[in-house]
């Protein structure tokens, strides 16, 4: 029916008046309204015009609209999945993503319980972005390679790859400022990508079950790949993963301990103090008794029931001492 003018390959919407309706017959009028919506869309356009078709039956002019776009701008994001891919495959740990995008996204997040979420700020969201987008042009040159399978794991090979082989030099800051890979770039990460694809499937087993494998990984890290152009292109800063909490936590901890050292009061009488709660069971321990310790001390330290103290309890303690200043 397309191709009689009555239903435009772009979809418009056709209306009718119930006179000409009357003309075009019930039982075309109610195939066309079907047809319609089958489509099930209808595609939005920057201006409204109208102009005339011919029906089936005979000349009856059909009014054709196309409906106004709407003026919101949809914002450029990227799935969580890829935050979680970026932040193993450039430190160089390709394996925990080749576990899959879930069990991948559920390190990171226990990794974060365990050693605090990084330190955000401006520059942390402007690499991630910037890895983001590295992974995401990484993933259209490989769709051009017309490679069987395996994207996500040949991807995260190859910009571990890189990653090491630049010592993590690869300029964000660039890719940041202009929102895309420079030729350069995009050559050596097409080439890197293809390797990392026929290292992968010529292993012997499963490839996708191989590739999680750390001995995997390490044999194509030790390969010479390419000294292509991209090379040329390195920054003179090390794009290094962002500072966890903890490590800010860590060196806030160095500061503030040392005025306890001496400190013969309980846990609960400084909770009582500065008003801030800490761990009800561990009110009646001496304040020294923490403070003496360094913070490496402090994640190994058992308690009752043999428990660690978390990065949660952890952040307590040390917001409890820096509340007396």
């Amino acid at each position: 029916m397309e191709g009689n003018g009555l239903l435009p390959r772009d979809r418009r919407v056709i209306r009718a008046s119930s006179s000409r309706k009357d003309r075009i017959g019930n039982r075309t009028y109610a195939d066309h309204k079907a047809n319609l919506r089958n489509q099930n869309a209808v595609r939005p356009a920057s201006f409204v015009r109208e102009i005339f078709a011919k029906d089936l039956v005979g000349q009856t002019k059909l009014t054709v609209t196309k409906p106004r776009q709407s003026t919101r701008i949809r914002s450029p994001h990227f799935a969580l999945r890829t935050v979680a891919n970026v932040e193993y495959a450039w430190p160089g740990l390709p394996c925990l993503v080749c576990l899959g995008a879930e069990k991948n996204f559920n390190k990171l997040a226990e990794r974060m319980e365990e050693n605090g979420e990084p330190a955000v700020d401006q520059n942390y969201f402007k690499y991630t972005v910037a890895k983001a987008i590295f992974w995401r042009t990484a993933e259209k040159l490989f769709d051009t390679l017309e490679l069987d399978g395996y994207r996500a794991n040949s991807i995260a090979y190859g910009m571990a790859w890189m990653a090491e082989q630049s010592e993590r030099r690869i300029d964000l800051e660039q890719i940041w400022n202009e929102q895309k890979l420079s030729p350069a770039l995009c050559d050596g990460l097409k080439v890197v990508t293809a390797a990392a694809h026929k290292h992968i499937t010529t292993q012997s087993g499963n490839p996708g079950e191989v590739s999680k494998k750390e001995t995997c990984w390490q044999e194509f890290r030790a390969r010479n790949l390419t000294d292509g152009a991209w090379k040329a292109e390195l920054s003179g800063t090390v794009f290094l993963p962002a500072n966890t909490e903890e490590e800010a936590l860590s060196t806030e901890w160095a500061k503030v301990r040392l005025r306890f050292l001496n400190d013969n009061r309980t846990m609960g009488e400084l909770e009582a103090f500065t008003g801030r709660d800490w761990m009800r069971t561990r009110r009646s321990d001496p304040i020294y008794f923490y403070a003496e310790k360094t913070w490496e001390q402090l994640r190994s330290e058992r308690l009752r029931g043999n428990q660690k103290l978390g990065i949660n309890s952890l952040r307590g303690l040390v917001k409890l001492f820096s509340a007396t200043t």
